[in-house]
């Protein structure tokens, strides 16, 4: 595992005040035998990396060794006020998601669903200018995988480079992961995080939802974000294609998940079994939403690897 800087833009205006989000740094896992013509792009969960400790890389450590056994690069990209993005005070790591929720709900969600956008279109350019600086071969495909809430920005970072860029995605990877985020139940938030993170809570949880109903209908509130938290329709095409998104698609659920409940992983699969979309995969393992033993771990990692390289 190596580091590297990444300097992005912030145009959500809320966020310039915080500098981190602007040069921050990113994890690549390259160690393979030869320049991959394969690049996998992962985002994290809500909870992880505060204080940049060692610790939190461990579920992208894994899943980055197992992508270079299949001669895959794979880099971390994290989401604002996560590991080193999260804001430092008074020599103490400060909870920075819970910060932020706790100012306003859209700075988490609608400004990180924008700066994710910026942030995965800046290191693409980046990767291209210079594809051997990552042991990439200068012809590469790029995957997109999150987890958690990270696997809500991936459904965004992913359309926003096929919209903008006009990129053909290898895959998408949504690792216990849904959208429509206003169906989390705020019980299973306040007692998923009550050991964990007690101010997370049944209130901020609520406060924060209706906070960004301030935003749902401002001109400036892009339709895919409307489609992720409220599981709004999109006028001429009222669901996300994921069939447009990336060749294959792989969901993953955990039969256990405190957070995406197999109700609603239920009803998003069955939705797009609807649909007869026939590029995606659902995958169901016996896990919880944090890993409890290596199993939570490893064994996810190595059939995202194995997916990944079909």
């Amino acid at each position: 595992m190596e580091s590297f800087t990444l300097t992005s833009k912030v145009l959500y205006k809320a966020l310039e005040a915080y500098p981190n989000n602007h040069e921050f740094e990113c994890k690549i896992w390259k160690n393979t035998p030869a320049p991959a013509k394969h690049v996998v792009i992962m985002f994290n969960g809500f909870f992880e990396g505060i204080g940049n400790k060692n610790s939190a890389y461990l579920r992208y450590k894994q899943i980055g060794e197992e992508l270079n056994e299949k001669g895959i690069t794979a880099i971390l990209l994290p989401l604002p006020f996560h590991f080193g993005r999260s804001i430092i005070g008074d020599g103490q790591d400060i909870v920075s998601p819970i910060s932020r929720l706790r100012e306003h709900g859209s700075y988490l969600y609608f400004g990180g669903n924008t700066q994710v956008k910026t942030d995965v279109e800046v290191l693409y350019h980046e990767l291209k200018k210079e594809p051997s600086r990552f042991n990439l071969a200068g012809d590469f495909d790029i995957s997109i995988l999150g987890y958690s809430i990270g696997g809500v920005f991936a459904i965004a970072a992913a359309k926003h480079l096929i919209d903008t860029l006009e990129l053909e995605l290898n895959s998408l990877v949504v690792m216990l992961s849904a959208w429509k985020i206003q169906d989390i139940d705020v019980g299973s938030v306040a007692s998923f995080f009550r050991n964990i993170e007690p101010e997370l809570n049944e209130e901020t949880w609520e406060t924060m939802m209706h906070e960004l109903e301030s935003i749902r209908d401002l001109e400036s509130t892009d339709a895919v974000f409307k489609e992720l938290i409220w599981g709004e329709d999109l006028g001429s095409n009222p669901e996300l294609n994921f069939e447009q998104i990336a060749k294959k698609v792989l969901f993953i659920d955990g039969q256990m998940d405190e957070i995406f409940t197999q109700n609603i992983m239920r009803e998003r699969r069955d939705t797009l079994l609807r649909r007869n979309l026939e590029n995606c995969t659902f995958l169901s393992l016996p896990l919880h939403h944090a890993p409890t033993n290596s199993f939570g771990l490893k064994t996810p990692a190595k059939y995202i690897a194995t997916f990944c390289a079909l």
